[in-house]
């Protein structure tokens, strides 16, 4: 079982630009995002289809905090919100095996 180079996944640091965040799954990867403002706009690109695929994001607010995240249709139930106080980390795990279709998500810490 080969996981990233080197049998660990790769940290891959996001931004969000205009409320635009992308989180890319070409790649085994763990993902850290810097809030600095709302994300009004999130998307999962490139999720490997015939695969289960999860991953984690790491969501730190800004030293203003109080930013939160649209999540798309495809994230079922109600999706969590990360921690809102400024400087707060939100480690959140991602579960998908259709492609992307239905993602389902739970808070870790």
């Amino acid at each position: 079982l080969e996981i990233g180079a080197g049998g660990w996944d790769a940290l891959i640091e996001p931004t969000v630009s205009s409320g635009v965040l992308d989180i890319d799954l070409t790649n085994p990867a763990g993902f850290a995002v810097t809030l600095t403002e709302d994300v009004t706009t999130l998307t999962f690109s490139n999720v490997p289809a015939g695969k289960v695929v999860v991953f984690t994001v790491e969501f730190t607010q800004d030293g203003t905090g109080g930013w939160e995240v649209t999540w798309p249709a495809s994230v079922q139930g109600t999706p969590s919100q990360p921690a809102t106080a400024a400087g707060a980390t939100t480690i959140m795990s991602f579960y998908t095996r259709d492609g992307g279709t239905t993602i389902y998500q739970a808070p870790m810490l």
